[in-house]
């Protein structure tokens, strides 16, 4: 599993794509209701977030058992639209120790293309 000492601060280190699929965007519909956005319409905002929360359990594999997700932040630029092929990038903006503990955080931002859709940040307490 990746230790809180290997994750290389202020470098880029992972890119993960992610789609916004037909499937993905009826499961969206089934759990928030509504109707289901259609392939070239918009995504509903949370299911670009979604998305960019599993290209993260993608790109940073293996994880330590333990690993505490403390928040995050978010700005939106756009809506992607069903269909989509969303690429994540990630970044190690700051590691610290605070009481004993790792704070790590994560840079990311999504693109819809060249288009950005998501910018911010995953505070993590690193188990390991």
């Amino acid at each position: 599993p990746w230790t809180f000492e290997e994750f290389p601060e202020g470098v880029p280190m992972a890119e993960v794509a992610a789609e916004l699929n037909n499937e993905r965007a009826a499961l969206w519909a089934g759990l928030y209701g509504g109707p289901q956005a259609q392939p070239g319409e918009p995504a509903p905002r949370g299911l670009a977030v979604a998305a960019m929360m599993e290209a993260y359990t993608r790109a940073i594999q293996p994880r330590p058992p333990g690993n505490v997700h403390a928040g995050q932040t978010l700005t939106f630029f756009g809506k992607p639209k069903v269909g989509a092929v969303l690429t994540a990038r990630f970044t190690v903006v700051k590691k610290e120790m605070k009481k004993e503990r790792r704070w790590l955080t994560l840079g990311v931002e999504m693109f819809d293309g060249e288009e950005k859709v998501l910018a911010g940040e995953i505070l993590s307490i690193w188990a390991a």
